[in-house]
């Protein structure tokens, strides 16, 4: 959204382990939200301060997640001013994997857009935690959208690089029509099963609970594990 020439979005203001602006500003020495410290004591001073430094742009937003501070994100999503983008990826194993490979990595963004990522990253999935996690994502999304008010829009994270999406969320948006252009690259274009090493054992594992076989497909193993 930060590539549109009205907006001003920041990425992930409220993650655990630092305040993360829009790319352009972090190394702007004269462009302060305070301090990791004040921002934990006191959310919702922070979130004005946020609102008060717009740099004259006329929309702003932000990127916020599970867990980041869930009172805080109900009251934006109770706000009837404030237009919500609920984003989400179709895929609930592939969720969980990008996961475990930023886990694995500790790469939680790539902004190396020039390049595109060849060889894809093996994580060993366990299949309780991922059951666990999938059940998990699906009650948070469940619980969200009984906070929503106002105007929303949704979206699935496998279609964020389409024309005819982008152009729809900025006429939803109110925005004029701009071609709008990734600050990041998609850090695994693989197919599920690239990444998982003991795929073997997890293909067993989703064959024995009919609930697993939305993931069975989503993981869409080769002949010769089926």
């Amino acid at each position: 959204m930060h590539s549109h020439p009205d907006v001003l979005c920041h990425h992930e203001l409220f993650n655990p382990s630092g305040i993360f602006t829009a790319l352009p500003l972090r190394d702007d020495p004269q462009f302060d939200l305070g301090s990791l410290l004040a921002r934990d004591a006191d959310p919702a001073a922070f979130l004005e301060a946020v609102w008060r430094h717009n740099l004259g742009y006329h929309w702003l937003g932000f990127k916020i997640t599970d867990p980041q501070q869930p009172a805080l994100r109900k009251q934006l999503c109770q706000d009837p001013t404030i237009h919500k983008i609920v984003l989400r990826r179709r895929s609930a194993l592939k969720a969980y994997l990008s996961r475990l490979i930023a886990e694995h990595t500790g790469r939680w963004e790539d902004y190396r857009t020039t390049e595109t990522a060849t060889t894809p990253i093996q994580v060993h999935v366990d299949y309780a935690r991922l059951r666990a996690a999938v059940t998990h994502n699906q009650k948070f999304y469940q619980g969200l959208e009984t906070q929503l008010a106002g105007p929303v829009t949704r979206l699935a994270y496998e279609d964020l690089l389409k024309s005819t999406t982008q152009q729809t969320l900025l006429h939803e948006l109110g925005l004029r029509p701009k071609p709008l252009h990734a600050a990041s690259r998609q850090q695994n274009p693989f197919p599920a099963h690239a990444m998982v090493s003991n795929l073997t054992t997890l293909v067993d594992q989703l064959k024995h609970d009919q609930d697993d076989l939305n993931l069975l497909n989503e993981l869409n193993p080769p002949p010769a594990y089926q």
